[in-house]
């Protein structure tokens, strides 16, 4: 695949979605953000750099398709959206329904170009039910499910170039973790990261995952 392309970044407002956006423009490509809110600072900065850079306004709690439907050609697509809420049909219908639907019609433009690529981040407790945080444990357990079945999916057709990669990030100090480790009731380690640029290199090589290795990290979840 060659720089210059158009990525897209769900969730691009958010601590990881904002990094992953400035290194992928620091790889040459044009960046679409999609997010509720406006990435302000980040619309300024790339503004004075000259650097190609939108901000979509989209919420995969009432997703407007249509605009998913207008976008031309996504040479690489990240998703690094959800949500943390007492409402377990609500956080459904955006960690999972939409989240699903909206890489599916990434995926139906990326067949058309014969060549793509997705990275799809993940909950570290995907895996692992911990107290007070079941519920959302369970949506990122469906999507995990779901990523590694359209991995296969993708890798054994051998006629196009695409592929998605599993992505574990690190425990950072974003809103959402906030969020998770208030329902925890305990103190949890969170390092701020420098970049995404290991993310960005290991979906761009098709790497099946990137970030810690999955059995690790809910391992660590367990123990912190």
């Amino acid at each position: 695949m060659n720089n210059n392309g158009t990525a897209v970044v769900c969730g691009g407002s958010g601590l990881w979605g904002k990094k992953l956006c400035l290194s992928l423009m620091r790889k040459g490509y044009k960046v679409i953000a999609l997010s509720r809110t406006a990435p302000q600072e980040l619309i300024e900065w790339t503004q004075a750099q000259s650097l190609s850079f939108k901000h979509i306004n989209f919420d995969l709690l009432n997703p407007d398709w249509q605009i998913i439907e207008n976008l031309r050609e996504v040479d690489i697509y990240f998703h690094s959206a959800s949500i943390f809420d007492e409402d377990l049909e609500k956080m459904f219908r955006v960690n999972v329904l939409s989240s699903i639907k909206l890489m599916e019609l990434i995926l139906e433009k990326m067949h058309k170009q014969k060549n793509g690529r997705l990275g799809v981040l993940l909950g570290q407790n995907g895996r692992v039910g911990l107290a007070n945080l079941g519920n959302f444990s369970a949506t990122q357990a469906a999507l995990w499910t779901w990523s590694e079945a359209k991995y296969r999916e993708l890798k054994s057709n051998k006629a196009l170039d695409l592929s998605l990669t599993m992505i574990f990030p690190n425990r950072a100090p974003s809103k959402l973790q906030a969020k998770l480790a208030e329902a925890l009731q305990k103190k949890v380690k969170v390092k701020l990261p420098k970049n995404a640029d290991k993310l960005v290199e290991a979906t761009l090589k098709s790497k099946k995952s990137a970030g810690r290795k999955p059995i690790v990290a809910a391992i660590n979840t367990l123990l912190t």
